[in-house]
């Protein structure tokens, strides 16, 4: 598979002035793009984007706070993104998820106006149901496909319980980005808090997983994804650190025979 994307979050040094070094490391394995976040944001949007320039990343979307992304399309525009991204939002009932899809329809206008979609990441409380859908249903149904799309995280997706690829064909048009991560096993609906404790005893090596990437990914593509981020929370056991894993990562998704 060619272009396998990271999310600067996988590397373990998050400190804000390891952004440059970390940028390197990961043209130095092989990635051709990355998704930024948090600590990355906090570094000149020009001296970044000469960094990508210098490492030959392209920068294909960010993580922050739905209350940060106003703030944060100066910064998309300046690096030529085409995305800014939702990385999380605690919705532990119906009435949360309802004050969340106000804040999500202003932010996502305001990406639209500027030439941005704005995407949500998943992880498993969104597949918790109100009044007969997921929320993440409710958040599709509600808001504009020209302004909001999701970016599934594929491990979350099948540790919550639900097949991606079925999940990718429904809402086709919608997953626009997508996570690429391994989950050992079905967790169900839990909260965010909850199960990043057991973060260990979910991720697992790539190919050693619940998601037949052979088939989600092209399914994946045929419905409309434009890009494949690897995202690693933790170190495989063994390994002698967290570059070893994203190495192995990208050696796995890079070398699927998927055109």
């Amino acid at each position: 598979m060619k272009d396998v994307y990271v999310q600067m979050f996988s590397f373990e040094d998050r400190a804000p002035e390891s952004t440059f070094q970390n940028l390197k490391t990961a043209a130095g394995i092989g990635y051709t793009g990355v998704e930024l976040y948090g600590p990355n944001l906090k570094v000149d949007p020009k001296e970044l984007k000469k960094a990508l320039e210098e490492t030959g990343l392209k920068a294909v979307s960010l993580h922050t706070g739905v209350e940060d992304i106003v703030r944060c399309i100066p910064i998309a525009k300046e690096l030529g993104m085409s995305y800014v991204g939702i990385g999380s939002y605690d919705m532990p009932d119906f009435d949360a998820l309802k004050r969340f899809l106000k804040l999500l329809k202003e932010a996502g206008e305001e990406c639209r106006k500027n030439g941005l979609v704005l995407t949500y990441h998943n992880h498993t409380q969104e597949f918790r149901t109100a009044e007969g859908k997921t929320f993440l249903q409710h958040i599709l149904d509600e808001t504009d496909s020209a302004a909001i799309a999701l970016e599934i995280d594929a491990g979350w997706c099948v540790g919550a319980g639900t097949d991606p690829i079925g999940f990718v064909k429904e809402h086709s048009g919608r997953v626009q980005l997508v996570h690429i991560k391994e989950c050992a096993k079905v967790i169900g609906v839990c909260p965010t808090g909850d199960i990043m404790p057991r973060i260990h005893e979910l991720n697992c090596l790539p190919g050693k997983g619940l998601i037949d990437w052979e088939k989600f990914i092209p399914a994946a593509r045929e419905h409309g994804c434009r890009s494949f981020i690897v995202e690693r929370e933790t170190t495989y056991d063994g390994a002698a650190d967290r570059i070893q894993c994203l190495r192995e990562d990208f050696a796995y998704y890079s070398g699927l025979n998927i055109e």
